[in-house]
């Protein structure tokens, strides 16, 4: 199975990173994921979520949904951001 040719639309809408098999699921707070994607439905890598924003993200942009916690412990570009650099692989 290819997930990018099997799931598309798990495929980054700016630079075409495949956000299944880099384990980039997450959640952030609605007003940010709106002010990045306006038109709210597709996926965004975590860089590219950040170039949209203009700046890094922060522990204080993710909700408390579970997914966070479970795809930081797959992703480790996602626990640093949940996390920081000292909290992550804890």
């Amino acid at each position: 199975m290819r997930p990018d040719a099997d799931y598309p639309e798990k495929c980054c809408l700016d630079c075409g990173k495949n956000t299944f098999e880099a384990e980039e699921y997450y959640m952030i707070h609605n007003h940010l994921w709106r002010q990045a994607n306006p038109k709210v439905s597709g996926m965004l890598c975590l860089d590219c979520l950040e170039k949209r924003l203009g700046r890094k993200l922060r522990p204080a942009d993710f909700t408390d949904a579970p997914v966070n916690e479970m795809q930081a412990k797959l992703c480790h570009a996602l626990e640093i951001r949940l996390y920081g650099e000292a909290g992550a692989s804890r």
